[in-house]
């Protein structure tokens, strides 16, 4: 399926850590378990490494699982998540991750890009131009980011013209509850203003 029809689909998130990231201790075949179990399509992106993808990846029965890594870059000071791709991008340059994600196949992503508090990043990135043409999408949910952070995302995204990713960026399993739970109420929502859209317009003033 391609990248963007899933980003579309109710059932995802695209940003989740295993204990390969050194802030989690989640177990890949508990995420694997877990997606199945909800019938979701997890990314599992850890920071600067995919071997918990890889091990998730050897259980997943159902296809569920998609290889990914959250890379960091170092002259911007930001994250850039990478989707489906075949092996470990080291931490460097935007342009040179980015174009190594491309080369392997995958699709570039700017994650949480407005997000602050780091104790390395202290202050938002300015993006540069040449890096916002050569990304594919940007993180427009993250459970981590404050509402105001996620607007500016999706504000950031819609006027580029790029790609809507959504994740949870869980690092705990209680975080990738919440994560679905928080899924399944905006679905409510969106399900619940969608139908009272639909009552006004049948109204006849």
């Amino acid at each position: 399926m391609e990248f963007e029809k899933i980003c579309n689909l109710d059932n995802i998130d695209l940003h989740v850590h295993t204990r390969y990231s050194a802030d989690s201790f989640m177990s890949p075949e508990k995420i694997v378990r877990f997606a199945e179990k909800y019938k979701k399509i997890i990314a599992i992106t850890d920071h600067n490494e995919i071997a918990g993808a890889l091990e998730a990846k050897k259980c997943d029965r159902e296809n569920r699982i998609i290889i990914g890594e959250e890379i960091l870059a170092l002259d911007i000071g930001a994250e850039i998540l990478a989707y489906d791709i075949r092996k470990k991008i080291e931490a460097g340059k935007a342009a040179e991750i980015i174009k190594e994600i491309h080369d392997q196949g995958g699709m570039a992503v700017l994650a949480h890009p407005f997000r602050s508090g780091y104790l390395w990043r202290k202050k938002i990135p300015a993006y540069p131009d040449d890096i916002i043409q050569a990304i594919d999408g940007v993180e427009v949910w993250n459970t981590r980011n404050s509402r105001k952070e996620n607007a500016k995302a999706l504000l950031f995204a819609e006027n580029y013209k790029k790609i809507k990713a959504r994740g949870s960026d869980a690092h705990m399993m209680w975080e990738l509850y919440f994560g679905n739970y928080n899924c399944i109420l905006l679905n409510l929502l969106k399900n619940f203003l969608t139908v009272l859209i639909k009552q006004i317009k049948k109204i006849r003033f």
